[in-house]
C-alpha cells in the first residue's frame, strides 16, 4: 500500500500593540474640528473604540487624525497597525516607516513594521528589524519567532533552529515555537527531533488539528505506526482528506477493513484524482469481497494513470479469480508491457491462455520464461506436460529430459517424479514406475495423480487388491476425483468377474 498526509506550516506573526488608553478616559464626541493639542486625548478615545470591538471605526478615526498630526508616531503606529489587521500592507508599510523615522526605536512600531515587511516578501528588510528588537529587548521571544519564520521559508533550517531554540529558551509555553521547529528539523531530515518538538506542541495544545497531525506524521516516519495513530485520529477533526488517507492505508495494514472504508470515503474529496487512492481502494474492496468496486477502483487509477504494473497485477488476478480470463489476460499482457522482463507476469498469462484453451500460446510463453529462468519449475513442469501431453516417442524424450531437470532442482516434487513414473510406466519398468509413484505420494499426500497412476501400475502387476486400497486413500482426501471413482469402479468389477 503506498502514504501520504500532508502537513501544513503555521507561520503566526507575533503582534504588539501597547494599549494606550486610560481606564477612566470617557469617550467624547469630536464636533469641533481636532487641534494638535486635542491629538493625544483623541488617540486615548479611537483606541478605546478598537478595544470595543469597532476596528472600521477606529480606522476612521485615526485617520482622521493623521491629517492633523501626520508626524506623531502614536497616531502612525496605530494606523499602521489597524491597516496590518485589514491586511492592507502597501498602506501600512509606509506609515509605519514614518513612525520608525520618528521613533526609530518602538518596539510595536518595529515589529508591526517588520511583519508588514514579510507579508509583502521583504525578509531580508524584516530580518533587520527583528534582529534590533532582540538588542533593544533582550527578554522578548517573539522577534526570534519571526526571525525563525523568515529562515524557515527560505530553508535556512540551521538558523530556523537556533532562532526557535532562542525563543524557547526565553519563554517555553508556545506551541507554536515547537511547531515550527518540528517543520525545521524536519526540513534536516532528522524525524526524531522533529517529532519530539511536535509532540511538545501537542502537550501545550492538546485540540489543535494541525500540531497532532504534523505529530502523527513525524511518528509515521519513523515507522511508530501505533503511536502515531491517536495524534492522526485526533488531528480528523477537520475530516482533512490526506490524512484520512493516511489513515485509510494505516486501518487496511491491520485488517481493520471496515475502518479503513470509512477514511477512504472521507479522503475521496481530496483524491479524487490520485491514483494511487483508487488503487488503495481496490485492495480494501478485494478484501472485503466486494469485488466489483475493486475493478471498478483499480480501472479508475488506470484511468488516471495507466502506467502501474501493480494495478494492472492485481486486476488481472481479480479478474481471473472471477473467471474473467479474456478481461484477465488484457490486464496481464499489459502489464508484461510495463515489465517486459518479468517472468511472474509471462506465468500469468500463461496460466490466462490456458484457461482460455489457448495452449499452445501458453506453451510458447512457459519456454520464453525457461529461456530466461531455467530454474522456474513450475514453468519447466508445464512444458513436460504439454510436450507428455502431445504424445510420439520424441514428445515424451522431450517430457522425459524436462521432468528429469526439474528433479535436479526440486528432487521432491511430487509433479516431477509423477512424471517419471509415467515414463517409465510407458517404458514398462514398473518396479520403476511404482517406486516413483510412491515417492510422490510421499512427498505431497494430497497429489491425486500419482495415487491414481499408481493403482494402474499395481493393478498391471497383478496387484488388484493393493491397487484398491490405494484408490480407496485417494477418494478419502476428495471423494470426488473422478479417475479414482472410475477405475475403482472398473476394478472390483473385475474383481467379482474374477
Amino acid at each position: 500500500m503506498r502514504d501520504k498526509a500532508k502537513k501544513s506550516m503555521s507561520n503566526k506573526l507575533r503582534f504588539v500593540m501597547t494599549a494606550i488608553i486610560s481606564a477612566l478616559m470617557m469617550a467624547v464626541a469630536m464636533a469641533q474640528p481636532i487641534t494638535a493639542d486635542d491629538v493625544p486625548k483623541k488617540v486615548v478615545e479611537a483606541a478605546e473604540v478598537y478595544r470595543n470591538g469597532d476596528a472600521n471605526k477606529a480606522l476612521a478615526l485615526f485617520e482622521e487624525l493623521v491629517e492633523v498630526a501626520p508626524e506623531n508616531p502614536d497616531v502612525l503606529s496605530w494606523l499602521g497597525f489597524l491597516y496590518i489587521q485589514r491586511d492592507d500592507f502597501t498602506k501600512a508599510i509606509p506609515v509605519l516607516e514614518r513612525a520608525k523615522g520618528v521613533r526609530a526605536n518602538d518596539l510595536e512600531i518595529l515589529n508591526n513594521l517588520g511583519n508588514a515587511y514579510v507579508a509583502v516578501g521583504r525578509d531580508d528588510e524584516a530580518l533587520g528589524l527583528y534582529s534590533s528588537i532582540t538588542e533593544l529587548n533582550t527578554r522578548m521571544y517573539e522577534p526570534w519567532y519571526n526571525i525563525g519564520g523568515i529562515h524557515l521559508r527560505k530553508r535556512n533550517y540551521d538558523a530556523a533552529i537556533g532562532a526557535f531554540d532562542k525563543a524557547i529558551s526565553l519563554y517555553g509555553q508556545d506551541p507554536f515555537v515547537y511547531n515550527n521547529l518540528g517543520i525545521a528539523w524536519e526540513g534536516k531530515g532528522n524525524n526524531e527531533k522533529s517529532s519530539e518538538a511536535f509532540l511538545k506542541a501537542v502537550e501545550l495544545r492538546p485540540d489543535n488539528v494541525t500540531f497532532n497531525r504534523n505529530a502523527g506524521v513525524a511518528l509515521l516516519r519513523q515507522g511508530q505506526v501505533d503511536k502515531a495513530v491517536p495524534y492522526l485520529e485526533k488531528s480528523m477533526a477537520d475530516e482533512d482528506p490526506m490524512t484520512a488517507l493516511a489513515l485509510g492505508e494505516i486501518y487496511a495494514a491491520q485488517g481493520r477493513n471496515e475502518d479503513a472504508a470509512k477514511m477512504f470515503e472521507l479522503a475521496e474529496e481530496g483524491n479524487g484524482q490520485n491514483a494511487v487512492y483508487w488503487y488503495n481502494v481496490g485492495i480494501l474492496k478485494a478484501r472485503l469481497n466486494q469485488n466489483d468496486e475493486a475493478v471498478a477502483a483499480y480501472e479508475k487509477s488506470l484511468e488516471l494513470n495507466g502506467n502501474q504494473p501493480e494495478v494492472l497485477n492485481n486486476l488481472g488476478l481479480l479478474h481471473y479469480r472471477q473467471r474473467n480470463y479474456e478481461k484477465a489476460l488484457l490486464a496481464f499482457e499489459a502489464q508484461a508491457k510495463l515489465q517486459p522482463n518479468s517472468v511472474d507476469v509471462l506465468q500469468n498469462c500463461a496460466a490466462t491462455q490456458v484457461q482460455l484453451g489457448k495452449k499452445d500460446e501458453a506453451f510458447k510463453l512457459w519456454l520464453q520464461i525457461l529461456q530466461r529462468d531455467p530454474n522456474k519449475v513450475d514453468a519447466r513442469l508445464n512444458v513436460a506436460a504439454t510436450y507428455w501431453d502431445r504424445g510420439g516417442k520424441q514428445n515424451r524424450e522431450q517430457a522425459r529430459f524436462h521432468f528429469v531437470e526439474a528433479l535436479k532442482r526440486e528432487p521432491r516434487n511430487p509433479r516431477a517424479l509423477n512424471g517419471i513414473g509415467l515414463y517409465q510406466y510407458e517404458d514398462n519398468r514398473l518396479d520403476q514406475a511404482v517406486e516413483s509413484f510412491r515417492r510422490a505420494i510421499a512427498a505431497d499426500r494430497s497429489f491425486l495423480p500419482a495415487y491414481n497412476n499408481l493403482a494402474v501400475t499395481l493393478e498391471r502387476q497383478n496387484k488388484r487388491a493393493e491397487a484398491i486400497r490405494t484408490l480407496e486413500m485417494a477418494l478419502e482426501i476428495d471423494p470426488n476425483y473422478e479417475d479414482a471413482k472410475k477405475n475403482l469402479a472398473r476394478m472390483k468389477q473385475s474383481t467379482r468377474k474374477s
